[in-house]
């Protein structure tokens, strides 16, 4: 090894944990983001007093859209059923 070698490799693995690190955290946050939105428009579409079918409450809650369900809290407020929500 050419002197300095180890101590390049030592930073480089440091820099590649914290790349790791923070591409983990940024996930982990658009994960909740996306699971706070689909809770969000099952909660709008309870307080309205909806029954909401458990397949219903299986798409909503696979959705990993952002956008999709940023439109589906704004539908929620307004839909006759959880059923049309998704249709």
């Amino acid at each position: 090894m050419q002197p300095g070698s180890r101590d390049q490799f030592d930073e480089l693995a440091r820099i590649s944990m914290a790349e790791g690190m923070v591409r983990g955290m940024a996930k982990g946050m658009v994960e909740g983001e996306v699971r706070g939105r689909a809770e969000s428009v099952l909660v709008v579409l309870s307080a309205r007093g909806l029954e909401v079918p458990d397949d219903v409450r299986a798409q909503i809650s696979a959705c990993a859209d952002l956008a999709r369900l940023e439109d589906l809290i704004r539908s929620a407020v307004t839909v006759d059923s959880a059923r049309t929500l998704l249709s």
